[in-house]
Order: C-alpha cells, then structure tokens, then sequence
C-alpha cells in the first residue's frame, strides 16, 4: 500500500488522539502517503505534523464534491476512524479497494475488512489503531499524541507573553469552555481558583476562551479580579497552540484543549466530568498530566450525558483540591 487515507469527521480531541494511529501508518513504510480528511477546523491543528503528506478539510454536505478530489487521489486503503455514515460513505466515495470502518457503537459501512471486537472496552487511542492493525501493519507500543509548531509560531507566543509582562515560566494556562454543559467545572469556581493562583511575581494566569466561551466570563469575573488574568480572547487555534506550549501548566475541563496541550508536551491538570476517563484520558501522571475526577454512584464507565442538572461529577470537585493539586504540579521542575 503506497497511499492511505484517514478519515475521523470529530473533534480538535478526536483528532489528536488519532495522530497516534497516522504515526503507525508512516513508521509501518515511510516511502508511504497518508492523507487525511477531518472537519476545516481540526485539519489546522495538524498542520506540519511530519507523518501527514497531504490533508483535505471536511465541510458538512459537501460529500460528494469531496469524494470527487479524493478519487482522483487513487488511494490503495482508507481507514474510518469513527463509524458515522458520512465518513464510511467519503470513504467509499474515495474509490479505495481496501476499506477499514471501526463500528465502535456504529455500523461497518461499506467496509472490507472487519476490526475484531470494535465495541472492547478501551483508549480512544488504542481503538484507533486497533483499525491500523486490521490492515495488517505492526504497531509499536508507545505512541503517543503529538502536534507540531513552527519557530515563528513559537516565536510569536514568546513575544505575546513578553508584551504581557510573563516569562512563559510563569504562565499558568486557564480554559474554562467544553463541547458541552456537563463537561464544564463551575465558572465561577474557575475564577476564585485563578484569583489564588496569580501572584505577583510569581504565578499568571493566561485566560483562553473560545467565542462560545463568552457567556461564562461574568460567573468567572466575579470570583476573580479582572487585573489578575491576560486575556487570549478569540485567537487563531495555531496561536493558542503556540500559547499552550509556552506555558508552564494547563488547568481545564475535558476539552479539545487540554489534548492539544497534552500532545505539545505541556503539562495538564484536567477537571473530569461524565465521560469515561480510560477512554478519554489516555494519559500519565509520570508525563506530567493530573486528573481529578470523582467517583459519583452516577458515575459508571461514563454517563456520556450532554446536560445535567445536579453536575454532581463535577461539582464535588472543590477550588482548595485544584488549588492543592496545582501548587503541587509547580513544585516540580519545569519542562
């Protein structure tokens, strides 16, 4: 196989922990193709990724216009990450001989070759390169998430700070959005946790938001001092990548973010809501990335739920257990 293509129609977090899975594709033949279809957004954050030789951006409806560029491609294999009909159908439409469609809780799809026991309990990354390993290619234990930025990206997050008056070595990174309600600790919590942490000459925080973000700003703002956070307001995803590598600790909810944060290397301390945390956090406290997560009787392998009322998962997480846990984390040398 000489040209594959991957296709996973997710999110900035599915896409990260698939990059794994791209990795074991190119390590298998580097004289190898791997192409990549996501949704517009997410194919920015894979910009320069050294195992990608081509990416084509995802625009819903759009199906068969896309289909069209891909045929012209002649692909030997497309692997579908996710089992939605979409993905499966531009996988067929991309005229591969050859196709793999992971049905984890789905349907295979126009599929080709089956992945044994897709609905196994596991990491998203380990389910993701289960649909490698269909193809019969080896994949060599201890792949992990990765993202990659150029030195003027670098460069400029460096001279972002530097206006701010905060050497990176100070910078604590602060999201406080989610894809959902229920995967959102408190705001206002959000905000007497930065109030504490931000010392001067110590500590800063750098406040990162996203547009749908705004509305939670006023809970934030009322527990802590507007003068004690930088604001990154509405910036470039390439520019908060740049920012969340600069900085010495990312704090957050389970969030498109902190997965990039974890593949730039940067350490994380993540708030975890509903989800399942061996599937959604596939990550290690010795590589610098924390959790607090409760054991709620509601809990199970993950409720999976977009809304909730009580938030109990969440809400019983307290601002002084964070506040502990993040003083602890800047105790430890910087990377």
């Amino acid at each position: 196989m000489t040209h594959c293509l991957i296709i996973k129609l997710r999110g900035i977090g599915d896409a990260i922990l698939a990059t794994p899975a791209i990795q074991a594709l190119k390590q298998s033949d580097p004289l190898m193709r791997v192409t990549a279809v996501m949704p517009a957004p997410v194919v920015q954050v894979l910009e320069h990724h050294p195992d990608l030789d081509q990416t084509f951006p995802w625009i819903k409806g759009r199906e068969i216009s896309l289909g069209l560029e891909l045929r012209k491609e002649r692909f030997e294999c497309v692997v579908i990450l996710h089992a939605n009909f979409r993905g499966a159908w531009l996988g067929y439409l991309s005229g591969a001989k050859v196709r793999v469609v992971h049905d984890h809780g789905g349907k295979p799809y126009f599929t080709t070759l089956k992945v044994p026991d897709p609905t196994a309990r596991k990491s998203a990354i380990e389910r993701d390169l289960d649909a490698v390993r269909t193809l019969g290619i080896p994949v060599p234990g201890g792949l992990r998430p990765k993202v990659f930025l150029t030195g003027e990206e670098e460069s400029w997050a460096k001279g972002f700070l530097s206006r701010q008056g905060i050497p990176g070595e100070n910078t604590l990174a602060v999201a406080i959005g989610g894809s959902a309600p229920s995967k959102r600790w408190p705001a206002e919590r959000f905000g007497k946790l930065c109030s504490q942490l931000s010392t001067a000459g110590q500590s800063r925080i750098l406040l990162l938001t996203t547009p749908d973000d705004q509305p939670l700003l006023g809970s934030f703002f009322a527990g802590c001092p507007r003068e004690k956070v930088v604001p990154a307001y509405g910036l470039p995803i390439r520019q908060v990548m740049a920012l969340l590598r600069a900085s010495r600790l990312f704090i957050g909810n389970d969030s498109g973010i902190k997965h990039i944060a974890c593949a730039l290397g940067t350490p994380t301390l993540t708030l975890f809501g509903p989800e399942d945390l061996d599937e959604w956090h596939p990550y290690k406290p010795d590589d610098g990335h924390e959790v607090i997560i409760k054991d709620v009787p509601c809990r199970g392998r993950g409720c999976g739920l977009l809304d909730c009322d009580p938030l109990s998962c969440l809400k019983e997480i307290s601002v002084e257990e964070v506040l502990e846990k993040a003083r602890s984390m800047l105790t430890k040398p910087a990377r």
